[in-house]
């Protein structure tokens, strides 16, 4: 009974560290770090190179005159005053993806912000995008090296003259990095396997000491 619990420990040990071994080399999580290409002020487009599988991502600051432009009254799923943002971003051959950023104000002369942003066509970007087309930011992984330009095409309801645009666009480029977060689990797996082989050794030898003493003890009677 006690060599079969041994075995039955060993084995459990070697199969859950090649486990955490298969684990700590096959996941892998692809990150994205920032780099600022371009900044504008009061302008509708702003445009950068990029390489396939890099990341580009659109960035705006609210028009100060937006804090005192009329906005939309509450929705049922939009709590807040509200106008609807929309922006596009065109790859090397042309093709749109295109987004619409609503931004909430809770308040008469408040900066308003980021309620939400809906993809409407990917176009040329590949990204996670859940069933309701909700993302995170405006922009996403290129399919194609080239220049693309993201453009800022109105406000709705629309706003006059000269607060139709934002204060600022600022353009990222997301240089992917892969990594590995379960590295960690290499030396926990490499410890169980050389702790489960140890196990078997030791079982066997301790398996050898009690059939010789059996054998001693009967050549004995």
């Amino acid at each position: 009974m006690l060599k079969l619990g041994i075995l039955t420990v060993a084995v459990t040990l070697l199969i859950v560290g090649l486990i955490f071994l298969a684990i700590s080399f096959n996941v892998s999580v692809t990150n994205f770090n920032e780099t600022k290409l371009e900044y504008k002020e009061n302008a509708r487009e702003i445009s950068g190179f990029f390489n396939q599988s890099e990341k580009i991502i659109l960035k705006f600051w609210p028009n100060e005159k937006w804090k005192e432009a009329p906005f939309e009254t509450p929705l049922p799923d939009i709590d807040y005053p509200h106008v609807f943002l929309y922006f596009n971003i065109t790859g090397p051959q042309n093709i749109n993806a295109s987004f619409e950023v609503t931004i909430i104000r809770t308040q008469f002369n408040s900066t308003p912000y980021v309620y939400q942003i809906i993809v409407l066509e990917p176009g040329s970007l590949t990204e996670s995008i859940v069933s309701t087309n909700k993302t995170m930011e405006i922009g996403g992984i290129v399919n194609q090296s080239g220049n693309y330009t993201a453009r800022f095409e109105g406000v709705f309801p629309p706003i006059p003259p000269p607060a139709d645009l934002p204060e600022s666009l600022t353009l990222y480029k997301g240089i992917p990095q892969k990594s590995s977060p379960n590295t960690y689990l290499l030396p926990i797996g490499v410890l169980m396997i050389v702790f489960s082989f140890i196990l078997l050794i030791w079982s066997r030898k301790t398996s050898k000491r009690v059939i010789h003493r059996k054998s001693v003890a009967l050549s004995k009677h």
